[in-house]
Order: structure tokens, then C-alpha cells, then sequence
């Protein structure tokens, strides 16, 4: 994930971004999606917009980039069959990354700035086991054991307030809040409950669940203008 966040910021800073934001991001399963997978996400949130509404044109496009962790598990247990007196630390994830194509509209320009978005893009939804060294956090290994894409597209709309002094020569700095509704395409995928595994066996199933992935997400973060 971090090399995903990386390469967005990169991309964006390439093509010469007018603004950078980011925030703290819940994700909240509606419809078929809650009762398949009734657990609630949290993650992050990182969008660039290559045009910014301006007072020439309300209209802007930018890039959308998030990441949701739906339930986490870590337990200790035997390196091997071959070697218990060594115990790492094993934890499975269960996460959804997506991206969009952001259209916004905002026709206000002071320091409150209300604003109206539509996205087109989709969302890879995995599950991952990671094997860390107990005592010292090191990583041994990490599998995706697995994954799905879903096509989504939605609506959602927000708050920009101005806080940074306007007369101040730099970036202008808002801080963001943000609703939106996505309405995402069928795809299969774990929850916590879906994996068992068969200790003393060195055997594991899974148990995928099948539906549509319409999601509704809140953000509270920041965004720099520059």
C-alpha cells in the first residue's frame, strides 16, 4: 500500500497538480454488500486534481485514491510443524483499495467553498496473511491468499473551509470534509469469518462470499492548493 500511495503522489506531482489532499477515511458497506460483509472500514484517503474549479470554469478532474481496512486478526504461532519453539506473529487483512476519476464542481470561491463530485474507477478487494518476526516486527513473508475487482462508480459532495491566510504568499490550505456514495459491480471476497485454518493439519479454506460492493464513505482531512 505504501508504494501504491507513493506512486500516486508521484504520478500527480508529474503531471503538474494544481492540489493534493488527503484525510482520515470510514467506509461504511450498504445494500447487499452490509449483509455479506457487515464490518465497517477505515483507512485513508488521497486525491490530486489536475484542474481546480476556478472562477473562470466551476469545473475540475483529479485522481482518487483510498484504502480500507475491514477487519484485522494477528495471533502468534509455530514457525513450523518442524520448528515450535519458534513463534512469529501472524496476521490476516482484509482490505479494499480503490481508484477513480474525480469530476468535481464547486461555483464558490471564498472561504467556504461547498462542492458536488462524480467518480468512475474500481476496487480491488484482497485479503492478505503477513508473517512478522514476534520480537522484533521484521517482516518474514506476506501472501495474498485471495482477491477480486469490482467496477464502481457514484456521487458524493463536500466542504473545502480556507485556513491559511489568503493574503499569505503560498499554497492556500482548507481543510476538507467529504461524503460520498459508491455503487460498485459483483465481486467475490473474505470476511474475518470465512477463513479456517486447521492447526496441526497445515491446512487452510476459504470460504468466499459473492456480492454487488456499494460502498458509502466519510473523510475528514486537508488539502493543499497550490
Amino acid at each position: 500500500m505504501k508504494k501504491i500511495i507513493l506512486l500516486t503522489i508521484l504520478f500527480v506531482s508529474q503531471v503538474a497538480a494544481q492540489s493534493i489532499g488527503g484525510g482520515f477515511m470510514i467506509g461504511s458497506p450498504r445494500g447487499e454488500y452490509k449483509h455479506s460483509n457487515p464490518h465497517t472500514g477505515y483507512g485513508l484517503q488521497i486525491q490530486g486534481m489536475l484542474i481546480n474549479p476556478s472562477e473562470e470554469s466551476p469545473f475540475g478532474i483529479g485522481l482518487d485514491l483510498g484504502f480500507l481496512i475491514y477487519s484485522s486478526e494477528s495471533e502468534a504461532r509455530p514457525f513450523s510443524h518442524t520448528i515450535p519453539d519458534v513463534l512469529v506473529d501472524v496476521t490476516r487483512r482484509n482490505s479494499m483499495a480503490n481508484m477513480h476519476l474525480v469530476f468535481q464542481v464547486s461555483p464558490f470561491h471564498g472561504r467556504i467553498q461547498p462542492y458536488a463530485e462524480l467518480y468512475g474507477g474500481g476496487s480491488y478487494i484482497y485479503t492478505t496473511t503477513e508473517i512478522e518476526d514476534i520480537d522484533i516486527y521484521d517482516h518474514v513473508a506476506v501472501d495474498v491468499n485471495y482477491d477480486d475487482f469490482a467496477w464502481s462508480y457514484g456521487a458524493g459532495g463536500g466542504l473545502k473551509v480556507l485556513v491559511s491566510n489568503p493574503d499569505f504568499y503560498g499554497p492556500e490550505i482548507f481543510i476538507d470534509f467529504k461524503v460520498r456514495f459508491l455503487a460498485g459491480s459483483t465481486a467475490r471476497f473474505l470476511t474475518a469469518d470465512d477463513v479456517i485454518v486447521k492447526t496441526g493439519t497445515s491446512s487452510v479454506h476459504y470460504f468466499p462470499r459473492e456480492s454487488e460492493t456499494d460502498l458509502l464513505t466519510f473523510t475528514i482531512g486537508a488539502e493543499v492548493r497550490f
